[in-house]
């Protein structure tokens, strides 16, 4: 479930995401930008990872598209994306 908190102005992202962090009641939180998707495929293994309880922070492999195809000297651009 989702809940709503006032927005403070913040001098960068970082600054944003960390306050988001420090206000979130669960366990795991899942940071996607939003330009970005996330597949079937990779919830399913966030999830199994998760229940699992075998790591502290997942990094996830994104492929980067420019102009609907693959930049390929991007990939694997490794992200941490669940903490």
């Amino acid at each position: 479930m989702a809940h709503v908190h006032r927005v403070w102005k913040f001098s960068c992202l970082d600054d944003e995401r960390n306050a988001g962090l420090q206000l979130a009641q669960v366990e795991w939180v899942l940071a996607l930008d939003s330009e970005e998707v996330l597949l079937r495929a990779l919830k399913s293994e966030l999830e199994m990872l998760i229940r699992e309880d075998s790591c502290d922070i997942i990094y996830v492999a994104r492929k980067t598209y420019v102009a609907g195809c693959v930049l390929k000297s991007s990939y694997p651009d490794r992200q941490a994306k669940s903490y």
